[in-house]
């Protein structure tokens, strides 16, 4: 999150660009309440493995 209070007139740099780079899209994104439900389920700390479409481990 960027702090609008105490920010230069002129803005915040998010990334830097070469003079030949050009943006060719933007997307303004709401923003989330962290007490808000992402639909994932909790892992409690435990790591889950993975697996391809075939059932063997992608590692």
């Amino acid at each position: 999150q960027i702090p609008s209070i105490g920010r230069a007139t002129q803005g915040v740099t998010l990334m830097r660009m070469d003079r030949s780079e050009q943006v060719r899209t933007m997307t303004i994104v709401e923003e989330k309440d962290e007490n808000e439900d992402d639909g994932l389920s909790p892992t409690d700390g435990q790591a889950i493995e993975l697996t391809g479409s075939n059932g063997t481990s992608d590692n």
